[in-house]
């Protein structure tokens, strides 16, 4: 389960929206708190005054300097804060919950792509002696026809025989690999639509 946690996509997106979400909590309970700020500013400019004896000084220009800094707290936003930590807080509770019931179906997915492939694993065994039977049984029915002692349509029935053990052991190979591919995608190593993957 922690192997498909991680890789599968849908329970990655869900991580990523709880983070926002809780971002976007922590926003809103910044309403709580005042905004600071600060500002500062110097120029070169302005005119020096003129002294009292007349006489006028020729440079002109002057440093000016400012600094503020502002504090703001809006009281009367207490009501929206608190329906704004309620709804983000709200959206993360129910983001979590999605991601609790993803990580179940992924769970019951993986427990059902497992059995499904130990069961296509054990018919495997059946079909490969069943296709060994029926190569036996065509070489005796060809044995015996060879010897005059078996007929023709028993060489056919035979060859019918070893056609269907084949079909069977086919199928019980394209069982096995079926469901080891259902159980790949199940742990996200396949089809995560990623290009990770």
């Amino acid at each position: 389960l922690r192997e498909a946690s991680e890789r599968r996509p849908e329970v990655r997106a869900l991580r990523v929206k709880i983070a926002v979400l809780e971002a976007s909590a922590k926003i809103a309970r910044a309403g709580w708190y005042p905004t600071i700020g600060a500002n500062g500013s110097l120029t070169y400019g302005g005119y020096k005054p003129v002294p009292f004896d007349g006489k006028t000084d020729p440079t002109g220009l002057v440093y000016n300097w400012g600094i503020g800094m502002t504090v703001s707290w809006n009281a009367f936003a207490g009501l929206y804060t608190v329906n704004a930590i309620g709804e983000a807080d709200a959206n993360v509770a129910a983001l979590r919950a999605s991601l609790d019931t993803a990580l179940l179906g992924i769970r019951a997915e993986i427990e059902a792509a497992r059995l499904a492939w130990n069961e296509a694993r054990e018919k495997q065994a059946p079909a490969r002696a069943f296709r060994k039977s029926a190569d036996e049984t065509l070489a005796l029915a060809e044995g015996r026809y060879a010897a005059g002692s078996g007929s023709i349509i028993e060489v056919s029935d035979a060859q019918a025989l070893v056609v269907t053990a084949k079909a069977g052991e086919i199928q019980a190979e394209y069982d096995a690999l079926m469901a080891r591919a259902r159980l790949d995608k199940a742990l996200g190593r396949i089809g995560g639509g990623t290009r990770e993957d």
